[in-house]
């Protein structure tokens, strides 16, 4: 198939238009990338004009802003990255044109007074993110679960927690309630939605998450998740299923975790993720911290590759836990640990500490140094960009 073919208009304006079978697709771009090749010609992703999008055309334009991205921007695009606060603030700006990360994670601190001002402050964030080298939007991330885990206080609806509307509500009913949420997330500006909490409820978990599993029985959990993450897929905000392949026993935000169970026991820890990819269409997951066989699960190529992605056939993005966490920063650095996850399989990282610069020049190091092979890289970047041309084409 011949994917691509380059037509130059005027200075400081390329449009590169990518046949992709029956459906063109228009990339604009103005400038040059910089430390780039000649075909590094700056792009940014248009809204789709293409109906009924299917694998092959999103694959065929993502394969193009690869090929346009240089090392760094590829670096850069694999990690999500922190703010300061509720606004965007000149130097925090030239911050953002300069790092381009593939993702922002916004927390309570970082949701302004009003939702006229959360619609500013996303929209301001992505345009200093896309506004130089490769245009490419960041995902806008929040954990919208419910119950506990809220970040936009009043200011949209106030979920119930999971297990709450496992117990109270038809599955109908939880759908329309999570449709309605998804919609103002994604009016909110908001892209990503670090949830739902998939796997189900055990003794060991008990106490980390209680009200933020839908459920201790696997099928319940499977029912009520799979809903949240269709009513969100559907709306055009990511959902993210956590935490793959369980959390474990101890709260990884202050110890290590552990998961050492039996294969029946194990199959039924998995089972609500596997009942996504197949019914719900799961399109991110979330690695935990806990450790396997070992390894901590975000750095397991074993859960990453061979269950996810082989036996389970999952074919969207493979996000980390945040590094920042005591339960994996005490035993490694964030440096070694954001080039092991991404080796081992993530996707993306997230880290809340600040620092990108030095996370960033480590997988660069990493790659130049063998360490990390760049058709590794290459992968995690190809399938971002997938997910956000998905989100384009979802309108």
């Amino acid at each position: 198939m011949k994917c691509f073919r380059f037509l130059p208009l005027a200075a400081m304006m390329v449009f590169f238009i990518i046949s992709c079978g029956r459906s063109p697709v228009v990339i604009e771009g103005a400038g040059a990338a910089g430390s780039g090749t000649a075909g590094e010609a700056a792009a940014v992703i248009s809204r789709p004009a293409w109906p009924g999008t299917t694998e092959e055309v999103l694959a065929c334009h993502a394969e193009r802003l690869l090929s346009l991205m240089t090392l760094k921007e590829k670096c850069s695009q694999v990690l999500f990255m922190p703010l300061n606060g509720s606004s965007l603030p000149e130097e925090e700006a030239a911050v953002l044109r300069a790092f381009k990360p593939g993702g922002i994670i916004l927390f309570k601190f970082n949701i302004p007074a009003t939702l006229k001002k959360v619609k500013l402050f996303t929209a301001a964030v992505s345009t200093a993110v896309s506004a130089e080298g490769v245009h490419v939007a960041p995902f806008i991330a929040v954990d919208h679960e419910g119950g506990i885990v809220q970040r936009f206080r009043d200011l949209i609806t106030i979920l119930p927690p999971p297990s709450g509307a496992a117990e109270t509500m038809t599955p109908e009913e939880a759908r329309t309630l999570y449709l309605s949420s998804a919609g103002e997330l994604k009016d909110a500006g908001i892209s990503m939605n670090l949830g739902p909490v998939l796997e189900p409820l055990t003794a060991e978990t008990g106490k980390l998450l209680a009200g933020r599993s839908f459920s201790a029985d696997p099928d319940i959990a499977a029912a009520y998740g799979g809903v949240f993450i269709a009513a969100m897929n559907g709306k055009g905000v990511l959902a993210v299923a956590k935490h793959f392949p369980g959390s474990g026993g101890a709260d990884p935000h202050a110890l290590s975790s552990v998961i050492d169970i039996g294969a029946e026991e194990f199959a039924s820890l998995v089972y609500p993720f596997r009942e996504a990819v197949e019914k719900y269409g799961l399109r991110g997951v979330m690695m935990s911290h806990a450790y396997v066989d070992g390894v901590p699960a975000l750095m397991s190529a074993g859960l990453i590759e061979g269950m996810l992605r082989k036996d389970m056939r999952f074919t969207g993005l493979v996000i980390s836990d945040d590094l920042i966490m005591s339960g994996l920063s005490k035993s490694y650095s964030m440096e070694d640990a954001v080039v092991m996850a991404v080796a081992a399989g993530c996707d993306m990282v997230i880290y809340s500490g600040g620092r990108p610069a030095a996370l960033r020049d480590s997988l660069f190091k990493a790659v130049q140094e063998g360490r990390l092979p760049l058709p590794r890289l290459n992968q995690a970047v190809r399938r971002i960009l997938i997910e956000k041309l998905r989100l384009q084409a979802a309108g």
